[in-house]
Parts: C-alpha cells; sequence; structure tokens
C-alpha cells in the first residue's frame, strides 16, 4: 500500500511541475503578445505575415 501511495505522489508532481512549466510559458507568450500589441500601437511592429520593406 505504501508503494501504491508514493507512486501516486511521484505522479502528482510531475503533473504539477507540468502545470507550473504551462503556466510559466502561457504568461512568457502573454507578455510577448501584449508587448507585441503595444509596439504595434506605436508603429514600431511588423503586421503579422507582413515583411517591411528595407529602408535605405
Amino acid at each position: 500500500m505504501n508503494h501504491l501511495l508514493e507512486s501516486q505522489l511521484a505522479t502528482l508532481r510531475v503533473q504539477q511541475l507540468r502545470m507550473e512549466a504551462r503556466q510559466d510559458q502561457l504568461v512568457k507568450e502573454a507578455k510577448m503578445e501584449s508587448r507585441g500589441d503595444l509596439l504595434a500601437r506605436l508603429g514600431l511592429g511588423r503586421p503579422e505575415g507582413k515583411v517591411q520593406p528595407a529602408r535605405a
């Protein structure tokens, strides 16, 4: 019985670490997205899928 509980606990720890990593990734993506929106509003960002011509 003890082994079963230890196994379940290990599984829960792995799931928790995965969820924390996913949460960190989502936060990072949200920060990048909001930064991109801010740059676009300021006219500094590139519209999605469009390449700005090089300026001479």
